[in-house]
């Protein structure tokens, strides 16, 4: 990732960690997700499911704190739900 794209899903994060803790799921649309970064996704990010649940940006970001993400490129929305801890 360059240096200038460090950081760059702080804001999503954010926004996951000041979900009430008994809301198990979230699902936002992808013009959604781009509105909190202030920037566009990427191709990989509209279009690869393993972006959001499996890959270094998804274990680095939302995976580190509790959540596993579901694109559903049908409705251009991710789901992002709690998962439990082992």
């Amino acid at each position: 990732m360059s240096k200038g794209r460090r950081g760059m899903y702080r804001p999503l994060n954010a926004y996951l960690a000041q979900l009430p803790a008994d809301q198990a799921a979230v699902c936002l649309p992808l013009a959604e997700i781009e509105a909190l970064l202030a920037t566009p996704l990427s191709a990989s990010a509209r279009t690869n499911h393993s972006f959001w649940s499996s890959s270094s940006v998804a274990l680095r970001n939302w995976r580190r704190s509790g959540f596993s993400g579901r694109l559903d490129q049908a409705s251009g929305a991710v789901t992002f739900t709690r998962t439990p801890w082992p």
